[in-house]
């Protein structure tokens, strides 16, 4: 183009479709940004599971009609040989390993729950960028009203890989080297652990307790042995989703260390000791928006699991 000649008139005209074109790819990305994997929300309403404190023992032995013996299990999709007790004898199954917060003493109450994470750092950091949001409420079999408000991310200092804060699309439990290796494997979209305050009957009960909040589907049978051996379902990795709630007996204090110490929940177990932790199950009406690999509604979880 020569000095002082004018531009084209289509040049103004090109200059705007782009400018509009950047635009209108900016705010579409924003629009999907949440579908990309990186956040995740769950949410449930309706009847909900509530779980007492195990009360199973030698004097109160697993049922044999369900659990089998330990020369004949039953149950094994309910309640993995990891987490059974035996007698001395070798005969019974007595009760549960881990029986705090995998119980098989249950109640139906009412609740629902909303949570949503952001699952920017891969692994425990200390600029991690993971970011998360909640609130829970379930009744009490004694008929309280309980509120579960988050409050924020563990501290890196927790003895526990919290990979960040949040993760998604992550296996956790049995030999995924992670959470507890005396339940079955399980595929977790969303999994939160932070600190969270508890209500009961709109009085604080607790401050600062630890938070694990998981949206799971049972996948067992996922590990190279399992594909070996022809027992990996590909029809069906996946079983029913459920939202977990967990707040166990761990508390942040206000100089920075953590005590081991019971919620008052004010809740009589089976056992007739007060329990000391949540662990609420929801079951029905589940939602789930962000994942990348769900785009519809789960199918609601009808089965009744020891976890």
């Amino acid at each position: 183009m020569h000095e002082g000649a004018r531009p084209p008139a289509t040049l103004p005209l090109l200059y705007s479709v782009l400018i509009v074109g950047a635009l209108v790819g900016f705010g579409a990305g924003a629009l999907f940004l949440n579908v990309d994997g990186r956040t995740v929300s769950v949410r449930a309403h309706g009847e909900t599971e509530w779980m007492y404190q195990d009360t199973h023992g030698a004097d109160h032995p697993l049922d044999p009609e369900r659990f089998g013996t330990p020369s004949s299990p039953k149950g094994l999709e309910i309640l993995p040989i990891a987490n059974r007790d035996t007698n001395t004898s070798g005969t019974a199954f007595t009760g549960l390993k881990d029986g705090q917060v995998f119980s098989l003493d249950r109640t139906m109450v009412e609740g629902s729950v909303y949570f949503s994470g952001t699952d920017r750092t891969a692994l425990d950091s200390v600029d991690s960028k993971d970011s998360a949001e909640g609130e829970a409420t379930f009744t009490g079999p004694d008929g309280a009203m309980f509120r579960v408000v988050f409050r924020g991310m563990m501290p890196l200092d927790f003895r526990t890989q919290t990979f960040g804060g949040v993760a998604i699309n992550q296996p956790v439990h049995a030999n995924s080297g992670f959470g507890t290796d005396k339940l079955y494997t399980e595929y977790t979209h969303l999994l939160v652990q932070g600190l969270a305050d508890v209500y009961r009957d709109g009085r604080l009960i607790v401050k600062d307790n630890y938070l694990w909040l998981a949206a799971t589907r049972r996948a067992q049978f996922i590990t190279n042995a399992d594909k070996q051996a022809g027992t990996y379902n590909s029809a069906q990795p996946f079983g029913d989703m459920i939202i977990h709630l967990v707040l166990l007996p761990y508390q942040l204090l206000p100089d920075g260390s953590y005590a081991n110490k019971p919620i008052p929940t004010g809740v009589i177990g089976l056992d007739g000791q007060e329990q000391g932790f949540f662990h609420i199950n929801y079951r029905k009406n589940i939602s789930m928006h962000g994942s990348k690999f769900f785009t519809t509604t789960p199918q609601h979880a009808t089965s009744t699991h020891a976890h």
